[in-house]
């Protein structure tokens, strides 16, 4: 009992250090801090914490900026407590992480066993493949998972402590944290046409309906695609064939 009280209250200490320093990155590298009592911290979380979900996995997004990358360590901790592995999807190659503190944050990340994704394009900007790499994770080729899995898209900065409100229950298909949280809102095109405002925070659905929803396999086809393919003129003519199929 000792022992696991001594765990938490190093873990809020050091919860509270990286709110304190979130707004300023730079001040990171300049504390004096051990980096290996650092990661024995994070090593310590991983013997304590099993993952008791084996069917769910929750993803994350980030680049390069420390913004976001800083954090990170401790939002895959929050679901690795709740019982919950976490894929992190970063938007640059390995040859955007090489400083000290970049180093800091990768090894912290596979201690705690997270799978890492680096993807290497110039497709859009690099904040804007962080934010929408997450909803492709499902047919990527790094990850592989059943149709049944339940995957959770969630933030480099969201720290999660009940899992029952990120999850569907019952006889529901997609569940969206907080999802009559913002009312209702219009099109900036078509102000009279209104429709519920909903947010982002957490999405989680099975991979098979991630991969329907993002048009990355049809039922008429039977077949599951690459994002590349998909946007290549064969790609093209064969989503014109075969529409993406409805909700019900």
């Amino acid at each position: 009992m000792r022992s696991n009280r001594t765990g938490i209250l190093v873990f809020i200490t050091f919860a509270i250090c990286s709110l304190s320093h979130y707004r300023s990155y730079k001040t990171f590298s300049r504390l004096s801090i051990d980096n290996s009592k650092v990661l024995t911290l994070f090593q310590y979380f991983n013997d304590h914490y099993s993952f008791i979900y084996k069917n769910t996995s929750v993803v994350l997004g980030a680049d390069d900026n420390p913004i976001y990358l800083f954090p990170l360590p401790i939002t895959v901790l929050f679901w690795r407590r709740l019982g919950i592995k976490s894929i992190v999807c970063f938007s640059n190659s390995t040859n955007n992480f090489k400083d000290e503190s970049s180093q800091l944050v990768l090894r912290a990340l596979r201690i705690l066993q997270a799978q890492l994704i680096f993807l290497n394009t110039s497709l859009a900007p690099s904040h804007t493949i962080a934010q929408t790499c997450r909803l492709y994770v499902a047919s990527s080729p790094e990850v592989s998972m059943p149709d049944s899995h339940l995957l959770i898209t969630s933030d480099s900065d969201l720290w999660s402590f009940k899992l029952e409100n990120h999850v569907p229950i019952d006889k529901q298909k997609i569940f969206l944290y907080n999802s009559e949280c913002c009312g209702m809102t219009s099109k900036p095109s078509n102000n009279e046409s209104q429709f519920p405002m909903r947010p982002m925070a957490t999405i989680a659905m099975s991979a098979r309906l991630w991969r329907e929803l993002m048009g990355l396999i049809w039922k008429c086809e039977r077949k599951q695609y690459t994002f590349d393919h998909l946007r290549s003129r064969e790609g093209l003519a064969e989503r014109r064939r075969c529409p993406l199929p409805a909700i019900v």
